[in-house]
């Protein structure tokens, strides 16, 4: 997912420029992803949403009838809850590696 577009979206670098923000925020993507370890949590959330995606979609087909109409209203639904809970998920990782960064500023130097 793309850091960048979690801009203004921490209180703790809002005041900050953009350009300092999408600084901090892709250091913290590296950080959480690396230093903290948090890529297994990140690909569990991936998994987690699939599964409600395909749970969502799937459910009509075994409560309402086959309508195609049905079907692909369902999905979608499914895909877009999906969205907004891997989002919220992804932010709450971000917002881990912007507390690291923040708190050892001085030590990182890398993107």
């Amino acid at each position: 997912m793309n850091s960048k577009s979690y801009v203004n979206s921490f209180s703790e670098i809002r005041l900050n420029s953009k350009e300092e923000q999408e600084e901090i925020l892709e250091k913290a993507r590296y950080e959480a992803f690396t230093t903290l370890n948090l890529a297994g949590k990140a690909t569990l959330y991936l998994v987690i949403c699939v599964l409600v995606a395909f749970i969502a979609g799937s459910l009509p087909l075994f409560f309402l009838d086959f309508s195609p109409v049905v079907n692909a209203v369902s999905t979608g639904v499914g895909v877009a809850i999906a969205i907004v809970i891997y989002r919220a998920m992804y932010g709450r990782l971000l917002h881990q590696g912007v507390i690291y960064v923040l708190a050892n500023r001085s030590r990182i130097t890398r993107p």
